[in-house]
């Protein structure tokens, strides 16, 4: 098998090839992308991502083109990246929504908002529960539920598909502080 390193392309099992921005390729408008199975046609998609990439870093005045289409779930993650809202919060926050996005987008990432049922959100996240711990699961359905929240805000759906998934929070953590602990701080 051959070995193709192809910049911002990556592999994830089972879903296939992945365009993986850098941080401030996302900044500029560049968000993550599934690119399928199909090893010819991730190659291509991706070469034409770091093409437009590098047009832009020599100053080149052209918004990507980056395959997402209005609607879509992959469309939402770019706009909420884009709004002030977005740039307000923190960048903790900010990294664990771009983590739980790049879960997201390859299973939804290319399906309209308005064509998610309440049963596929059930599906992704019991998926999502057989490999991950609950904290992981919690931590990417809160940004589904952002997600969901910025398209009713954008007026693209009025219920929220997720509403009707129970997700297991995970336990608080609990500490009991002896006084030989707190006169340390």
């Amino acid at each position: 098998m051959v070995d193709i390193k192809i910049r911002h392309m990556r592999w994830r099992e089972p879903y296939g090839y992945f365009f993986q921005p850098s941080s401030w390729m996302r900044r500029s408008g560049f968000l993550p992308e599934s690119l399928g199975k199909d090893l010819a046609a991730a190659v291509e998609r991706a070469e034409t991502l770091n093409a437009e990439w590098d047009a832009m870093r020599k100053g080149e005045p052209k918004k990507p083109s980056v395959g997402i289409v209005e609607g879509t779930v992959a469309w939402l993650c770019r706009e909420y990246e884009l709004s002030a809202k977005f740039s307000d919060l923190g960048k903790a926050t900010k990294e664990e929504f771009r983590y739980a996005a790049a879960i997201i987008n390859p299973i939804f990432g290319d399906i309209k908002i308005k064509k998610i049922r309440p049963i596929d959100v059930e599906k992704f996240y019991s998926a999502l529960r057989k490999k991950n711990s609950v904290h992981k699961c919690a931590r990417v359905m809160k940004v589904f539920r952002i997600l969901e929240r910025w398209a009713i805000k954008l007026q693209m759906i009025e219920v929220q598909p997720s509403k009707s998934v129970t997700v297991k929070q995970p336990k608080k953590r609990q500490i009991v502080w002896t006084p030989e602990l707190a006169n340390t701080l």
